[in-house]
């Protein structure tokens, strides 16, 4: 097996489990509150020394850095150049071409040994990029952003305000760059629902650029129905599963 091949089986099959249902609501904070909580420490430094993380090691953290993998759709590649770009830079992994194509078939085949279905592991068929995240997951926070049916156009006021919200956060940690995750419930086919979600995520990208955050500090990607916060067991848990997962990724900008 490829070296990169053996690290994605490594890492992987906990890729699609679901995450806990206490992860902060964006519309219970202050834009405030948001910013502290984004700037706290990592619960521990990166498990790789490919990364330059901004906290110290916390011997007795519960919760350590995730190291994520993220398929991206050539569109997506594309509106993310100056991040992946940046991140590149900065020591974090991408595959490209073959090699992403590699790890994506790598991804499925372990999410499906660890017991998910294959139609709900494939994230991006045939990826133009796929990269490697480090992500602190206590530090990330769902925004319920709204969104009209099978769209990308805001479904209310409210859900506008959380984008202001969240832009006003980003400006007040300006050395950090933010992972912008793209969720939906199980409704629809998993190929359907990972389309809609990197579209929803790209479209709250922009949202957020038109609000002047600069465009290589966030890192968009869909994750479909494969990260839910709980069980899609009826309309209320589905609901709290189609967000927007706004986090800081573990680099430094200095």
């Amino acid at each position: 097996m490829k070296p990169y091949l053996l690290i994605l089986a490594t890492v992987m099959p906990a890729f699609a489990q679901v995450q806990s249902s206490s992860t902060p609501d964006a519309s219970k904070l202050e834009a405030s509150e948001i910013a502290k909580k984004w700037s706290e420490p990592p619960a521990s430094t990166s498990p790789t020394s490919r990364f330059t993380t901004r906290g110290v090691q916390n011997e007795g953290a519960k919760m350590p850095l995730a190291t994520r993998w993220a398929g991206m759709s050539r569109k997506a590649a594309e509106a993310n150049a100056d991040t992946l770009r940046k991140l590149e830079v900065r020591g974090i992994k991408k595959l490209t071409g073959q090699r992403a194509a590699d790890a994506q078939r790598a991804q499925d085949e372990a999410l499906h040994n660890n017991g998910q279905s294959e139609a709900r592991s494939r994230l991006v068929s045939d990826p133009e990029v796929i990269i490697e995240l480090p992500v602190d997951e206590s530090r990330q926070i769902a925004f319920r952003i709204r969104f009209k049916l099978d769209s990308t156009e805001l479904a209310d006021p409210e859900s506008d305000a959380l984008i202001d919200k969240a832009a006003e956060a980003m400006k007040m940690n300006p050395k950090l760059v933010f992972l912008l995750e793209g969720h939906t419930c199980d409704l629809g086919t998993s190929q359907h629902n990972q389309k809609l979600s990197e579209d929803r995520a790209l479209r709250v990208r922009q949202l957020l650029m038109d609000r002047t955050v600069p465009a290589n500090r966030i890192l968009a990607v869909g994750k479909g129905e494969s990260h839910p916060l709980v069980t899609n067991k009826n309309e209320t848990a589905r609901s709290e599963n189609r967000r927007v997962m706004i986090g800081p990724l573990e680099v430094t900008l200095e």
